[in-house]
């Protein structure tokens, strides 16, 4: 992804607002496995930072910096692309993900221990959702 000092600046103070983890516990995976998945998946989208926002104050600053394709995120996620556009935009609101393809610790833990549920596997044996990331 490519450099750009004012979203590196916008990203900085987007990091910087305390995760509200009531999100997290109030998310209920058994009745959101396509936001489980949809979550999971946004590290391993491609991403570029362009020069100019295209989106002013959509979310937050950042997020207008930053083209990534939708489809290609469904595909991955394995859900329609109408799910898609409904549900990312609250997530980014919420803080769930990042416009750089992270997010929070809490968030990652959540997708851990989800991850842990359904396969039946101890925490150690699960890989880090967000890769290389």
């Amino acid at each position: 992804m490519g450099t750009n000092k004012e979203y590196e600046r916008l990203l900085g103070e987007l990091k910087a607002i305390p995760f509200d983890t009531v999100g997290v516990i109030g998310f209920d995976p058994d009745e959101n496995d396509e936001g489980v998945r949809i979550i999971a998946a946004w590290p391993h989208v491609s991403r570029t930072v362009i020069a100019e926002p295209f989106i002013q104050d959509c979310i937050h600053g950042a997020w207008g910096y930053v083209d990534f394709d939708t489809d290609e995120w469904a595909r991955m996620a394995g859900v329609p692309a109408m799910e898609m556009w409904k549900r990312w935009i609250p997530f980014a609101k919420q803080r769930f993900i990042y416009p750089d393809g992270t997010y929070p610790d809490e968030v990652r833990e959540f997708l851990v221990r989800r991850a842990t549920i359904l396969h039946g596997v101890e925490e150690d044996a699960v890989p880090d959702p967000m890769g290389d990331a």
